[in-house]
């Protein structure tokens, strides 16, 4: 029976503190997995820099983050890391198994690990890890379960207590050690020394000590739970909450401004202020990745990290978001709010509730039920200092919280504000027709029925022509003309995807900059009132091409709009129909929802807006970021400069006035940057000046490449800004392309003196050719010379020649007719003489035969004259040079005879013309013809006569 009564007990005060706690707004939290920074689970410890860059011991390694970029460093021969802290000139000491040291950053953003632990003696540290470092008076202590190393910059000093340790904790600059089955000490001089009184904690896990009232000390125990130390003597911390801890099994605390953040094993973390009382239960059944806190941690703007053993979680908390969950959905999912007197009005599908606000606590608490309000409440609105309710059943005006129906038309929607004849009515929307209202001194009253439309409209907008823009339940739109006296509608229009939309589904009708838009299958539509009709509006629709499938779009204040698409709203600025991004939020990412199809942020005030949730809503505010917004800093990250061939350097982060001077080959850069605002995904934008003169559009990239730039010189911006428009410090780096060496300086110096080589060398290249020239025109002159007279001797030889052969042709030709009068001369003689022999018989008796011997012998001697033939044989050597010497050398065997036929045959004589030469007769020719061709060994086939002519 007693345990039974325990563990209604138990449970009724975890119900109990569970509705406390959903009693209370719930800050805006980011969830990073291991997908997100790629490395492993775990994460030992966290620690920050100057610059608000946080680092956190993973099991792979040191992981780096930004803002915007993870980076994963790894050890040299890999490992755990288990500790990590940053001291105040942003030096990352590390700690891990057999080893400590620390990375270091140089001016390129390159990071190298320098260890200390291998300078220590063999076996000083043997098989144990470093789980805590922390700094006092400017030295660095590195704690193990059995060992403290004290490094002062320049070497380590060892302290070994007697007995092992748990954790080194630092308070109001003071180091606690924990001394397993001793107590708690204090660490003064290299010397421990023990707390009086903690011996009742000597087997007890001493988890945190912390700054609290007074110079008194907050203390977290595994077993005795939370203390309170005033240096003299150790008590129990009252908090309500203190046994829930307890039960969690603490692991570690810090404080955050006002506050305790309790990190436990089994029950995620606990967000205390320092009256105990709880202001936020975080764990993994609402918010939170994983319920083991491993580390926690503070950073420079008081937000909360906590490195989990599943992951790292965000908490903000300064949130522009405040949540409040119902996570047993108690008063169920929200339709409506309205703020009335900082009374907080809830209207949700079980009835109208009502927060009011905690001055102490600064939120909203206590929810009640409006008695009479049971049921599906649809609108609320605060319009002339009257709180209207929209229900189901009808409509309510509430005052003092009392409900009094001013309607009996069911299903309550929006409000329209008319003025008629400077009177107020309101026009108000429901399941079936358009109501009016009028107000007279008691407020708003129901005044009549608008006749002539019944349809089921939820959402109703006046645009500047008077026209009544109406969106049915479930398809369509409609646009109504009201008559004179506002009583019914004269004009109906109903418009589709006959007339423009998508589909008939969904059509959400509101205003942007005073003009009627719609949305409709993600996209975004407006009135084209010229020619009646509904058309895309291309240029909305063109900057919200990210935000796609848009499903509504509310007027938050000023120029700012929400765009909700999904489960995801956008706070977006719209300047000259120019869209950009301020804000955006996935409610699905931490597993919350929008309430109905229809969703809806509602204005409270300028300051605050609420958003809806099928479970609870959110608060927004505008103002909660501007002080924190003014510390954050745009930051270069990595500068990186490649070549054509993929070679690449780092260059530094900061430039110089005159900017950075990179070669011509390596003019491909990227750029890494990031913003220290951590609660929400940075926006940027950038320009290279000298490249392009407009930036680029908003968005979240931070990594810009460039392809091979043309030189010269560059300024590369970014810029970056809060929600609320506060711009943060822009970004400028300065750097300057060389030209190749083709167009550098030296490059003109040596093509001056190549130009001034090639003109000198030209000039005497140029000389030598002219003189070159000049002996070759002198030379072909004075072959021309040569020629000429060389011309004009071979002219003149060849005239002489042609004389030559002229005469000799002459001369042959005389010879010939020489020879032929010398034929014929003998002729004429054989003739006489052979008349003479012939008539010899006749005459012999009338002259003497002595007589006519005498003269035939006389004829005889002038036939065969030899004088004649030494005389044509000396004519006929003369013209043929040397032809009888040269036919006697080349044939001997030739005889007298031989020679002379051969002469007569060389003057091409005939026969008959050489008989007589030869005083022979014509056959006795043919014969020495014959017997000169043996002589000759001549063939039969060959010409004798041109052989001889040749000759």
């Amino acid at each position: 029976m007693k345990l039974l009564l325990r563990s209604v007990l138990l449970i009724s005060f975890l119900l109990s503190s569970l509705f406390l706690y959903s009693e209370h707004e719930k800050p805006f939290i980011i969830n990073y997995s291991k997908e997100i920074y790629n490395a492993d689970n775990q994460n030992w410890s966290v620690s920050s820099d100057n610059n608000g860059i946080l680092f956190f011991a993973n099991n792979k390694g040191l992981l780096e983050f930004d803002g915007s970029n993870w980076f994963l460093h790894k050890m040299p021969e890999g490992g755990v890391l288990r500790s990590v802290f940053v001291d105040k000139k942003d030096r990352i000491y590390i700690g891990a198994y057999e080893e400590f040291g620390y990375w270091e950053t140089n001016t390129n953003g390159e990071k190298k690990y320098y260890s200390l632990s291998s300078s220590l003696p063999k076996n000083t540290f043997h098989n144990d890890e470093i789980w805590k470092i922390d700094s006092l008076n400017g030295n660095i202590y590195f704690q193990s379960f059995s060992t403290i190393f004290k490094y002062d910059g320049q070497k380590i000093n060892i302290i070994r207590p007697e007995s092992p340790i748990v954790l080194l904790l630092k308070a109001r600059n003071r180091l606690f050690i924990h001394v397993i089955g001793k107590g708690l000490y204090e660490l003064k001089n290299d010397q421990l020394i023990l707390l009086p009184g903690s011996e009742f904690l000597a087997n007890d896990e001493i988890k945190f000590v912390l700054p609290y009232e007074d110079d008194s000390f907050l203390i977290g125990a595994c077993e005795n739970g939370i203390l309170v130390y005033n240096n003299l003597t150790f008590s129990n911390w009252n908090a309500p909450i203190a046994k829930l801890i307890l039960d969690s099994e603490i692991n570690n605390g810090i404080q955050l401004k006002d506050n305790y953040v309790i990190g436990t094993i089994t029950n995620g973390v606990f967000i205390l202020g320092k009256n105990g009382i709880l202001k936020h239960h975080l764990n993994a059944s609402n918010f939170l990745q994983n319920n083991t806190v491993l580390s926690l941690h503070a950073d420079s703007n008081n937000n909360l990290w906590i490195a989990l053993d599943r992951g790292i979680d965000y908490v903000e908390m300064n949130s522009s978001l405040d949540f409040y969950i119902d996570p047993f959905y108690t008063i169920g999912a929200v339709y409506a709010a309205a703020l009335d007197n900082k009374n907080l009005w809830i209207g949700t599908n079980k009835g109208l509730y009502k927060y009011v606000f905690d001055e102490n606590e600064k939120n909203y608490i206590d929810p009640q039920l409006l008695n009479g309000t049971q049921g599906q409440v649809l609108s609320l609105n605060v319009i002339d200092n009257e709180l209207l309710c929209g229900h189901t059943n009808g409509t309510y005006s509430v005052k003092e919280d009392k409900i009094v129906k001013i309607s009996e038309v069911k299903g309550g929607y929006d409000f329209e504000k008319l003025n008629f004849n400077n009177e107020k009515i309101l026009i108000q929307s429901t399941y079936s027709s358009l109501v009016a209202y009028k107000k007279d001194i008691k407020g708003w009253k129901f005044s009549h029925l608008i006749e002539g439309f019944i349809e089921p409209i939820p959402d109703i907008e006046q645009d500047n022509f008077g026209n009544i823009w109406a969106s049915h339940l479930k398809k369509g739109v409609f646009k109504l003309q009201l008559n004179d006296r506002l009583d019914s509608v004269h004009n109906i229009k109903y418009f589709n995807k006959n007339q423009g939309f998508i589909n008939d589904k969904e059509i959400h009708i509101s205003k942007l900059e005073n003009r009627i838009v719609f949305t409709n299958g993600g996209l975004i539509y407006t009135y084209d009132d010229l020619n009646d009709t509904i058309i895309p509006y291309h240029k909305i629709n063109q900057k919200v091409e990210e935000q796609i499938k848009i499903k509504k779009i509310i007027p938050a204040k000023s120029n700012l709009y929400w765009f909700v698409k999904d489960n995801c709203i956008s706070l977006c600025r719209n300047e000259n129909e120019n869209l950009e991004q301020v804000f955006s939020y996935d409610l699905s990412r931490q597993g919350l929802y929008l309430s109905t199809d229809y969703p809806k942020i509602i204005p409270l005030n300028d300051d605050c807006h609420l958003i809806c949730l099928d479970n609870g809503f959110a608060l927004f505010h505008f103002g909660s970021k501007v002080l924190s917004a003014t510390r954050e800093k745009l930051l270069m990250r990595k500068v990186i400069i490649t070549n054509d061939k993929g070679l690449s350097k780092h260059l530094p982060l900061k430039s110089f006035k005159e900017g950075l001077l990179v070669p011509f080959s390596f003019r491909n850069i990227q750029f890494t940057f990031s913003s220290t605002e951590m609660s929400e995904q940075p926006i940027y934008r950038y320009m290279l000046k000298g490249l392009y003169n407009e930036y680029s559009l908003w968005s979240n990239e931070s990594v810009v490449d460039y392809k091979r730039l043309p030189y010269g010189k560059y300024e590369f911006i970014v810029q970056s800004k809060t929600i609320e428009n506060i711009w943060i410090d822009p970004l400028i780096y300065s750097f300057e392309i060389s030209p190749p060496f083709y167009e550098s300086k030296l490059a003109f110096i040596f093509y001056i003196l190549i130009i001034i080589f090639i003109i000198v060398v030209g000039a005497i290249i140029l000389k030598r050719r002219l003189k070159k020239h000049k002996v070759k025109v002198e030379k072909r002159e004075q072959e021309k010379r040569e020629r000429e007279v060389l011309k004009t001797q071979q002219e003149y030889m060849d005239l002489k020649n042609k004389s030559l052969q002229t005469e000799l042709y002459y001369k042959n030709v005389q010879l010939a007719n020489y020879a032929i009068i010398t034929g014929n001369k003998n002729d004429l003689l054989i003739k006489i003489k052979n008349n003479i022999r012939k008539q010899k018989n006749e005459i012999k008796n009338h002259i003497p035969e002595s007589f006519l011997k005498k003269q035939i012998n006389l004829l005889d001697q002038h036939i065969s004259n030899e004088d004649e033939w030494k005389t044509f044989e000396g004519y006929f050597d003369q013209i043929h040079q040397d032809f009888f010497k040269k036919l006697i050398t080349q044939y001997p065997d030739l005889t007298q005879s031989d020679l002379k036929l051969c002469a007569y045959l060389r003057l091409n004589l005939s026969s008959k013309e050489i008989a007589p030469l030869l005083n022979i007769s014509i056959r006795g020719v043919e014969a020495r013809r014959y017997r000169l061709r043996k002589r000759l060994n001549f063939e039969h086939d060959k010409n004798l006569v041109e052989f001889l002519l040749k000759f």
